[in-house]
């Protein structure tokens, strides 16, 4: 695993399947998209969907399904929430094995600081 730090983005990378970037207002799960059958052959031009499942919400339904690109942004997430992120590539019907688990914590939310503080 390969973590880099730059101000508050933190970009992790496991296996060059899934790349996540995190932030204040937003996180998007990033993975390469597949352009292989399981035995190496070539998809061609057929096209690609995937579903994103999540170990915390419908393990064994996806949280969301017949996406055509290769990113989703998190939704539900909730505050320092342990995730389990996995993807399945359908083509023709025929869906692929789920990736590999990436193992993600929502930042947890809490209330800013008081400012202002003053005596009169």
């Amino acid at each position: 695993m390969c973590t880099k730090i730059v101000g508050v983005v933190v970009a992790i990378v496991i296996g060059a399947m899934f790349l996540f970037v995190p932030s204040a207002k937003a996180e998007t799960l990033l993975w390469n998209a597949v352009t292989t059958y399981s035995d190496g052959t070539s998809l061609g031009t057929k096209p690609v969907t995937y579903n994103v499942y999540d170990n915390v919400f419908h393990a064994t339904n996806p949280i969301a399904s017949g996406l055509s690109s290769v990113s989703w942004g998190i939704t539900n997430k909730g505050s320092g929430v342990s995730h389990g992120f996995e993807i399945t590539a359908v083509v023709d019907g025929q869906q692929s094995a789920r990736s590999a688990r990436l193992n993600w914590t929502s930042p947890l939310l809490v209330p800013a600081s008081p400012t202002g503080l003053t005596i009169q």
